[in-house]
């Protein structure tokens, strides 16, 4: 809501706090990737009169159970959901890893992958049990089946009407080029919902006052005669100062008060430490958690090399990132 964009991960998860603040039960629904084209997509399912309704967090439409999504819908090899819909027709896969002498293998890892953006994705990630075996219920689709245990691993693919195969992983597995044709589930075709003129209508005014909302809603964010005022009292360069604020959307106002309240004891430092943010961490950081961070970064400054201070001590978000991954590294080391 303070960003004023989003996609439709994003637009989901708002509309679904929105209904639940009305005492409406909604719940999201997420294909983590399609399998028959790129990328992914996200809905709302509300329950209202004993039924649950779909629609489409960001394209509206005039009534429930419609948007462009819902052939598609009809076509992933898995959908994330707090309770499944009746979205998919579905099988339960089983996989059994096994060892060169035809022993179960335990606890090896075995990914559920198709094909989107030019990789194999894993759209599940599940450990085998005593048996060396895994179940997941999918669509009716190839599925490329990643077996690995410590350094041993195998691969192979699971065609559409197979509910069972078998992997032998060992020490002498070879690697070699594979060509693959990955089908995915069948395309189902949905009848679209008749609407009438009136409905249409109604939907497109409804449209029209949305957008009106938000550009009254982004006239709140910082402008750039603002931010050019701010420089000057800084005495700083204007086109800095705005390319920031710019970022920070429904932010602005607390990365304006930061650089209001610093600006004028350390500079050019202040719009620096800014600088050096991703866009989403401008529209989402407080003031305060920028306020407690600088003057403890600014005790270092003589201490590293300007890069490294910059990057690693300046720059608190990525300082986080970095004591995060090096956290990760420890826990697998140990």
């Amino acid at each position: 809501m303070n960003n004023g964009l989003g996609r439709c991960g994003e637009e989901s998860s708002f509309t679904i706090a929105v209904l639940r603040s009305l005492c409406i039960p909604a719940r999201q629904c997420y294909i983590p990737r399609w399998a028959h084209c790129d990328s992914n997509h996200a809905w709302v399912e509300a329950w209202a009169d004993e039924i649950w309704y779909y629609f489409g967090a960001c394209e509206p439409e005039p009534k429930l159970n419609m948007g462009w999504f819902s052939s598609p819908a009809k076509r992933p090899m898995l959908i994330n959901t707090r309770i499944p819909g009746k979205y998919v027709n579905t099988k339960k896969v089983t996989i059994r890893v096994i060892d060169q002498n035809k022993n179960p293998v335990k606890n090896a890892n075995v990914h559920f992958q198709i094909y989107n953006m030019a990789e194999f994705y894993p759209i599940a990630k599940l450990i085998t049990d005593e048996k060396g075996e895994v179940t997941l219920i999918t669509g009716y689709g190839d599925l490329f089946i990643h077996v690995f245990k410590e350094q041993i691993w195998a691969q192979r693919k699971m065609d559409k009407d197979q509910t069972y195969i078998e992997v032998i992983i060992n020490e002498q597995t070879p690697k070699t080029i594979l060509e693959i044709d990955m089908v995915p589930p069948s395309e189902y075709n949905t009848l679209p919902a008749s609407l009438t003129e009136q409905e249409i209508q109604r939907n497109n005014e409804m449209l029209k006052y949305e957008d009106q909302l938000r550009v009254e809603y982004e006239k709140t964010f910082f402008q750039r005669e603002e931010a050019v005022n701010l420089a000057n009292e800084l005495k700083v360069d204007p086109n800095r100062v705005w390319h920031v604020l710019q970022k920070a959307r429904g932010n602005s106002h607390q990365i304006a008060a930061f650089l209001k309240q610093y600006g004028i004891i350390y500079g050019n430092l202040t719009l620096q430490m800014l600088e050096c943010l991703n866009s989403k961490d401008l529209t989402d950081t407080a003031s305060d958690t920028l306020i407690d961070h600088l003057p403890y970064s600014i005790e270092s400054k003589d201490k590293y090399e300007k890069k490294i201070y910059v990057k690693y001590i300046m720059c608190l978000l990525q300082l986080l990132d970095h004591f995060s991954a090096v956290n990760e590294l420890l826990q697998v080391s140990f």
